[in-house]
């Protein structure tokens, strides 16, 4: 495996201030893995000394300071789960422009790292941009979530995204920025479902994107009827055989 260049590699999420302590888990769960990289946080509301950035895992950037027109009419209009997804790109073009970033990762906060990701980053090395599909195995049962509502959610599960700097991922970026400034919204009627609907276009629209199918990654209730999760004696714990990450 090559060399990682430990330098240009951070990871962000974004929350409102009751989604903090699931932060705080997801950042130092990575940082068990991986001490070298920056972790970033989006708050979306206000501190209201809720945060103390000296006590924190992460450092932190408000909603208001990223390059959004009309911010406030923006987080008017929309539901807390709907702005926490329509800032996401903005968030990530900031971070890579700001820091100049090669490698840039989000992680919705509910997930917590159980491994290390140099396959990952090395993928980056590869691919512009690396998603996760929804399934991977056919759903067969009469359970939530059905097929059907997994196409009603888009075919990407967008609570994890990995880019790289470059021209594809900057035009990826603004394009899903502009689209998500007034449609990001849950609209199953008429198509929509936040900011994830809009990335089943990204392969067809963008150079460069990879869908990484290792069963280590992304696990979550959506696809467990396809995998099953092992913890062993030492408490390594696998996916259909595979670490868990």
């Amino acid at each position: 495996m090559q060399e990682i260049d430990v330098h240009t590699f951070a990871v962000c999420t974004i929350v409102s201030k009751n989604y903090l302590p699931y932060a705080r888990v997801m950042a130092s769960s990575l940082l068990e893995h991986h001490p070298e990289a920056r972790v970033f946080v989006c708050l979306v509301d206000r501190a209201d000394g809720y945060v103390d950035q000296a006590d924190e895992p992460f450092e932190i950037i408000t909603a208001d300071q990223l390059d959004i027109a009309d911010f406030s009419h923006v987080a008017f209009k929309y539901s807390i789960m709907e702005l926490n997804t329509a800032v996401k790109p903005a968030f990530m073009r900031k971070l890579i422009r700001d820091h100049d970033f090669s490698r840039l990762i989000y992680f919705d906060p509910d997930i917590r790292i159980m491994g290390p990701l140099d396959e990952l980053l090395t993928l980056l090395d590869q691919h512009n941009i690396v998603l996760t599909p929804h399934l991977d195995t056919p759903i067969d049962d009469d359970r939530e979530p059905s097929e059907t509502q997994i196409l009603q959610a888009g075919s990407h599960n967008l609570g994890f995204l990995a880019v790289s700097a470059g021209e594809a991922t900057a035009a990826l970026l603004d394009w899903w920025h502009d689209r998500l400034i007034d449609h990001c919204v849950v609209d199953i009627p008429n198509g929509l479902f936040v900011d994830q609907k809009w990335i089943d276009l990204a392969p067809g629209l963008f150079g460069g994107v990879h869908l990484l199918k290792d069963p280590g990654y992304n696990v979550a209730y959506w696809n467990l009827h396809g995998r099953q999760v092992s913890v062993d004696e030492s408490g390594s714990a696998t996916a259909n055989g595979q670490p868990l990450r």
